[in-house]
């Protein structure tokens, strides 16, 4: 017999047994979902659906929620088990369940919103975008991931203008871009470190004023120089597939799309 169960607080025997069940069957497109692999990750998750028949798991949703109004949906089911309607009765389940949730109160009544991410290299991508585009009537946006490779002194530079670096973390790297001729800074980004020595950029800015006069491309610009004398070897980032000026930028800077998530929007 089956029945979808719900696991607000995860034991470590489930982390186990989710995570054993996940890589063993997903060995060929495990890279392709956003499910962390690991089971540290198990934190930020807030609540699991699952599945279950004769006490095996043959599907989930994992729900992640950054804030009172919004909730992110991460599905899986078996390979051995799709097609069989399971992914469509853990979601319909779950967005019913979430709908009885009331609308928090502040300034304005917000309804509850529900995230569904999906990667476009999913190798059931039609399938599963069809499903989230009956049920959130087309809403959703498109996030791309662009990386680029360093190599020393790939930015030459054109303006006169020079970033300073300070350090609020050990891991992180605040970046502002400053008018030489005058001191005055006209944007600032960030910059995250790892291990593996690859980087993400994030929070770029620039004052409405100085948009669209390169400032933005020569911070960066200096920054990857730097990175590569230090011998960082990538700098990834994310940006909205409707920014056409931030692709233009990071494009004529060198950066490609390497995948594309579209983030499917429902709300009550």
């Amino acid at each position: 017999m089956s029945k979808i169960n719900s696991y607000p607080n995860i034991s470590n025997d489930l982390k186990e047994k989710i995570l054993s069940m996940y890589k063993a069957s997903m060995q060929e497109d495990s890279d392709k979902y956003s499910f962390s692999e690991t089971k540290d990750n198990y934190q930020e998750i807030d609540s699991l659906y699952c599945y279950e028949k004769d006490n095996e798991i043959l599907g989930f949703i994992n729900l992640f929620t950054p804030n009172q109004n919004e909730y992110y949906l991460y599905p899986f089911v078996h390979p051995d088990h799709r097609n069989t309607g399971i992914f469509k009765e853990l979601l319909n389940h779950l967005i019913k369940e979430l709908k009885k949730i009331p609308a928090k109160k502040t300034d304005t009544y917000q309804t509850p919103v529900f995230m569904l991410p999906l990667m476009k290299e999913c190798k059931n991508f039609n399938e599963v975008s069809k499903i989230y585009n009956d049920l959130t009537k087309g809403q959703k946006e498109i996030e791309l991931l662009m990386s680029i490779n360093l190599t020393k002194d790939m930015y030459t530079p054109t303006k006169d203008i020079y970033i300073t670096r300070t350090f609020p973390e050990e891991n992180q790297i605040v970046s502002k871009i400053i008018k030489k001729e005058t001191h005055e800074t006209v944007g600032y980004f960030s910059t995250s470190l790892f291990e593996d020595k690859s980087t993400c950029m994030t929070r770029v800015f620039v004052k409405p004023e100085y948009r669209r006069k390169g400032y933005a491309t020569e911070g960066i610009g200096l920054m990857l120089n730097y990175l590569a004398r230090k011998e960082y070897n990538k700098v990834i980032l994310n940006v909205t597939g409707s920014n056409e000026k931030a692709i233009g930028l990071y494009d004529k800077l060198g950066f490609t799309v390497v995948s594309e998530e579209h983030f499917y929007i429902y709300s009550n």
